[in-house]
């Protein structure tokens, strides 16, 4: 009798172990996001978290501190891909009591060092309708990157 529930102690400790292990492999190494982001270059465990942040957003959902807070270590990733998601995410927060949050994160990223967090950055801020967009978007016009003028020039082309 105690054989019996001695290997049935070690089975279920064994189970255990398993679904932590999968828990802690599923985002990393097994789900679908996970090896795309890999197969991209990415790393696994931001891009299912950006990808997650901005899905919320997509549904409406309304972001927590605890989200802004998240989106902004993502905004500050090294992968441009990465970041520029993050910046997507945030424009969710127009009209939200995270909004200036928002903002601010997206004012700090226009001076990143590639264009496509730029050009992110400057369409957050039009989207979050913040009041100096139209003067950072004038500043953008003398930017390097063409597609970042385009969008600089598209902002001030919309009537106020």
């Amino acid at each position: 009798m105690k054989a019996a529930r001695f290997r049935w102690g070690i089975v279920g400790v064994l189970f255990l172990a398993l679904v932590a292990v999968g828990l802690y492999a599923w985002p990393r190494y097994l789900s679908p996001s996970a090896r795309l982001a890999r197969s991209r270059g990415y790393d696994p465990v931001k891009y299912s978290s950006v990808k997650s942040l901005q899905m919320q957003a997509v549904r409406g959902e309304k972001l927590t501190a605890a989200d802004i807070a998240r989106l902004e270590g993502l905004a500050c990733d090294q992968n441009p891909f990465i970041a520029a998601r993050a910046l997507t995410a945030l424009q969710s927060a127009a009209g939200s009591d995270q909004e200036k949050a928002a903002q601010d994160i997206a004012r700090d990223k226009l001076s990143s060092d590639h264009p496509l967090v730029r050009l992110y950055a400057l369409s957050t801020l039009a989207k979050l309708r913040a009041s100096d967009t139209r003067e950072y978007a004038e500043r953008m016009l003398k930017d390097p990157n063409v597609d970042v003028r385009k969008a600089a020039e598209r902002i001030l082309a919309k009537p106020s």
